[in-house]
């Protein structure tokens, strides 16, 4: 299954996240279908991540701070270091949804706006 996390400003538009799949879907074909999406529980009721999620229909994973600093991410995002004392909220994000022994399918994506970012992790987690 695939996990999306996802990192992003208070100003993120439902735009920025159509923006990042269509990346994705522009760079790769994804072998699994998502399983959901996650994100910072503080972020999780962002009023545009939830849209997104619903126009999706995926499910939307809060995962908390003290979680996603258990996380080893390839990406050490100076602000992110900054904010929340971990290297990337997208990465850490979707490693902590998708499970012990996921692994990320690809580098961090940054929606065109530089609003939000997303990552994506192949896991086992139900």
């Amino acid at each position: 299954m695939i996990f999306v996390g996802l990192g992003f400003r208070k100003a993120v538009t439902t735009k920025s996240f159509e923006n990042l799949f269509r990346q994705v879907f522009n760079l790769t074909e994804l072998p699994d279908p998502i399983k959901a999406l996650a994100t910072l529980d503080t972020k999780a009721l962002n009023p545009a991540l939830q849209e997104f999620a619903a126009a999706k229909k995926v499910t939307l994973i809060p995962v908390s701070l003290e979680n996603l600093q258990r996380q080893i991410t390839p990406t050490q995002s100076p602000a992110a270091q900054a904010a929340y004392g971990l290297g990337s909220i997208a990465e850490a994000a979707t490693l902590a949804a998708a499970g012990d022994g996921s692994s990320l399918t690809s580098r961090r994506l940054v929606s065109n706006d530089k609003m939000a970012t997303c990552a994506f992790a192949k896991g086992s987690f139900k």
